[in-house]
Formats: structure tokens, sequence, C-alpha cells
């Protein structure tokens, strides 16, 4: 009976010790778990802070430039390799916006000129066309200017000497001005003329 008594007494003892040890037991799982899942949640939420943020702020920087504003820097403050990344990507969009006014400006520029171009054929068509219609008027009044003024020679002696000279002297005004007239429409052809005329041997 006292060794039936001391197996029970050492049962219980063993009992005792395995729910203390299963209590312990729990406690300390619970606890390791509650420990893991907090720093799972910490690291997650510094993850989110240092890599998933800044990724996102450098895909919002590269959409706006995809749109064309090359006014709003990504500002990224990470201390780490994607704020280098930042840096880099606004320093090559500052280069990108001066590449593209620089190519704005000469575009417009190229488009005045283009249009200044256009004008100058226009006005080149315009005097080549008022050239030739006045050519026509010039060279019939400096050929009857030339043939009156022969005329008056034939007929000197029955014409008085001072009327005679004076329609001489007439004649001779009106022609020096039609062959005045002459050069300058010819200057005008020349200037409508595209490009530099070559003259060349021809068979």
């Amino acid at each position: 009976l006292e060794l039936f008594q001391l197996n029970k007494n050492h049962i219980d003892l063993a009992n005792a010790r395995a729910g203390s040890n299963h209590r312990r037991g729990m406690i300390v799982t619970v606890t390791a778990t509650v420990i893991a899942i907090v720093l799972l949640l910490t690291l997650l939420y510094y993850f989110r802070v240092w890599v998933f943020r800044p990724i996102k702020s450098l895909q919002r920087g590269v959409r706006r430039v995809q749109s064309g504003d090359f006014d709003h820097p990504i500002n990224l403050t990470s201390k780490d390799e994607l704020e280098e990344l930042a840096n880099e990507f606004n320093a090559m969009t500052v280069r990108l916006r001066d590449t593209y006014k620089d190519l704005a400006n000469q575009v417009n520029e190229r488009s005045r000129q283009l249009v200044r171009s256009e004008r100058m054929v226009s006005v080149g068509f315009l005097a080549a066309g008022v050239a030739h219609e006045i050519n026509n008027p010039l060279h019939s009044i400096s050929l009857y200017s030339e043939a009156l003024e022969r005329r008056i020679n034939d007929i000197g002696g029955r014409v008085p000497p001072e009327a005679s000279a004076e329609i001489a002297n007439f004649l001779r005004v009106i022609q020096q001005e039609a062959f005045r007239c002459k050069d300058i429409t010819r200057k005008l052809l020349d200037f409508s003329r595209p490009g530099e005329q070559k003259r060349e041997r021809t068979d």
C-alpha cells in the first residue's frame, strides 16, 4: 500500500510537471508567434516605406515624363540606391526638357524660314510676271521713240531748229527712261530666278 501510494505521488508529481511544462510550452509558443507576427508586420511596413513607396514614386514620375510633363522632379530621401536612381532620373528629365525646348525652337525657326522662303518664291514669281508684262510696252516705247528720232532727223529742214532740238531731247529722255525701266525689270528677272545660273558650253 505504501508502494502504491508512493507510485501515485510520483505519478501526480510527474503529471503536475508535465502540465507545468505544457503550459510553459504554450506560453512560449504563443509569445513566439506574437513576436513573429509583430516582426512580420514591422518588416512589411518598412518594406512598404523603403521599397514599395519609392518605386511607386518613380513609377509616377516616369508616367509624368511619358505624358510630356518635365517640371515635377521625383523627391526621395531614402538615402539608398533608389534615391540615387531618382536623382539620375531627375537629371535626365532636365536634359530631356532642354532638348525638347531646343527642338521646338528649331522647328519654329524652320517653320518661319519656310514661310519666308514661300513668300520670297511668291514675290519672285510676281516679279517675273510683272517684268515680262512691262518689258513689252517698254520695248515698244523705245522702238517708237527711236523711229520718231530718225523721222525728225529726216525732216529736219521743215521743222524749226529750236523745236527739232527740243523734240529730239524729249525723245532721248524717253529712250533713256525706257532703258532704265528695262534694266530694272532685268534685275527683277535675275532676282526671281531660283538659284545661281551657270553658263556651260553646249553643242
